[in-house]
């Protein structure tokens, strides 16, 4: 059982530097665009966004206005006033807004862009945290086990 408590330890300090590298090598690159543009009778606009890259698109209109561009795995919410769409891109690409309407639209859009450097940042300290926990599991359990 000795060798179990030191193997949760070393496993403990595994995982705090794990979390520390994370949080050293973590930076900003958060990009964020805010724009209201109008969209004409039956006109088109397009939004470009980064590649490698988690969006998050936010958007509201004064009509109904056709959003596409996204891939099948992205997050769709609303709550009728407020529209978001949530993805990863692995590439550049563009959202495509549409007006089928007969009247102007005035349309208004927060773009933000999280590079995918910014997200395995964050991946990383989730498996610093993770490792961690393992190894107080297994100390405890170590400990637990030999005092029978």
């Amino acid at each position: 059982m000795k060798l179990l408590s030191v193997l949760g330890i070393v496993i403990i300090i595994i995982g705090v530097i794990v979390a520390s590298f994370s949080l050293i090598f973590s930076h900003e690159e958060t990009y964020k665009t805010n724009n209201s543009i109008i969209l004409g009778p039956y006109s088109r606009y397009s939004v470009p966004y980064l590649s490698d890259s988690e969006i998050i698109f936010t958007y509201n209109s004064t009509l109904p206005v056709n959003v596409s561009g996204y891939p099948s795995s992205a997050t769709l919410l609303n709550n009728s006033v407020l529209y978001t769409i949530c993805f990863f891109s692995s590439k550049e690409g563009n959202l495509s807004l549409y007006n089928p309407y007969n009247s102007t639209s005035v349309f208004q859009y927060i773009l933000e862009e999280a590079t995918m450097k910014d997200v395995f940042v964050e991946y990383g300290f989730i498996a610093g945290l993770i490792i961690t926990g393992s190894g107080i599991f297994i100390t405890i359990y170590a400990l637990a086990t030999k005092k029978k």
